[in-house]
């Protein structure tokens, strides 16, 4: 598709699929000064319309389905848009909307928005569910060969176990990755990297290696796909049981099928998982078993499973810490898209800066009780 603008009367931002517009920007006055000259950019249009006579200036329109945006970035190039015509709408600056040249402005700061969408990182999310599927195909086969095989098992600098299966599924996947999107950024357990601007994918080839040699099935394959360092997509694949849970666009699904989280208001109703007692120490260790108490039911050995168990509705809160990036940025859309919450112990966004421990709930009063608890605000 192209970015086109015919006449300098009615113009403005449009996103097309097949065709129809997926929201426009537009503004019904002539644009005084020179209008933009075509050029090419991939999957957006600048589109032309008809004078709006009568109408003033202040008269900016937005429509938008939100749910049906191509791509993470153009949400945030929406948001965007909408916040440049509404200071503009409301005056802000020394000559508002009165002023052509303000208009000028305004239009040259959204059309370097569009352009920076138009670049090769950007990533369909109409695609991706499909994508990540396949790469959930290739994880599952690669580690089923190897489970409960003889295999090795090497132990790594931090003490912590690793396989063939482990090495071989994270190189897959960046091969599989980097054949589709050579611009975008990778970072894995094994192979390490760097979060970066744009886009990046976070691997975890095996979440649960432990359970992997122990023969026990609830360990798990997690991909993230992060924009501009935060996970707007994610996937739990667990090959031993043949699920998978992929949450993209503030919607979670295990096997094709929508899932949501369950509505537990209270600790006491609750059914908490936890990867391990011992990733709790000192006060903390105390504190958690004084909560673990207080619930209905308490799991522990979930790996992964626990928080694709909070998506469908089984499980209602898991509490964790001592966890790296790699072991959250996939699990956070899959809760999102789930409805659910998942933050910090303080409440804070799972990014890379997070200090390692998390809580994920079925309900923010649930969440917020589980923080109490834990001696957060």
């Amino acid at each position: 598709m192209t970015l086109h603008c015919s006449n300098p009367y009615t113009w403005g931002v449009g996103y097309f699929r097949d065709g129809q517009p997926l929201f426009k920007v537009y503004r019904p006055k002539p644009l005084r000064g020179p209008v933009p000259q075509a050029c090419p950019l991939s999957g957006v249009v600048m589109h032309d319309g008809h004078h709006a006579g009568g109408m003033t200036a202040s008269k900016y329109r937005v429509s938008t389905n939100l749910a049906d945006l191509p791509t993470p970035a153009s949400a945030t190039a929406f948001f965007a848009v909408e916040k440049v015509l509404t200071r503009l709408r409301d005056g802000k600056g020394p000559t508002g909307l009165r002023h052509c040249s303000a208009r000028r402005t305004a239009w040259a700061r959204i059309l370097r928005i569009v352009s920076q969408m138009a670049q090769g990182n950007q990533v369909m999310l109409t695609n991706i569910d499909r994508f990540l599927d396949q790469l959930g195909d290739e994880a599952r086969a690669i580690a089923m060969q190897h489970f409960r095989a003889e295999i090795d098992v090497e132990t790594k600098c931090d003490a912590t176990p690793v396989t063939i299966a482990d090495r071989a599924i994270e190189r897959r996947l960046r091969e599989t990755i980097s054949s589709r999107y050579p611009a975008h950024t990778l970072v894995g357990e094994e192979e390490g990297g760097r979060i970066a601007d744009g886009v990046t994918w976070v691997i975890d080839p095996i979440d649960g290696t432990k359970s992997f040699v122990a023969g026990l099935p609830l360990f798990g394959t997690l991909v993230a796909m992060l924009e501009d360092r935060r996970p707007v997509c994610g996937m739990i694949e667990v090959p031993a049981m043949r699920e998978r849970w992929i949450g993209v666009a503030n919607r979670t699904s295990c096997n094709g099928e929508p899932c949501a989280v369950s509505g537990c208001m209270h600790l006491r109703d609750a059914r908490l998982c936890s990867t391990d007692p011992r990733m709790f120490s000192g006060e903390i260790e105390r504190t958690f078993m004084r909560l673990a108490r207080e619930v209905r039911v308490t799991r522990f050995g979930t790996d992964c499973y626990g928080y694709a168990m909070l998506a469908s509705g089984h499980v209602d809160l898991v509490i964790e810490d001592g966890l790296q990036v790699h072991d959250v940025m996939a699990v956070v859309p899959v809760i999102h898209g789930a409805g659910g919450i998942i933050t910090t112990w303080s409440g804070g966004p799972i990014d890379e800066t997070f200090e390692g421990n998390i809580i994920a709930a079925a309900t923010q009063s649930l969440h917020d009780e589980a923080c109490r608890w834990l001696g957060q605000p």
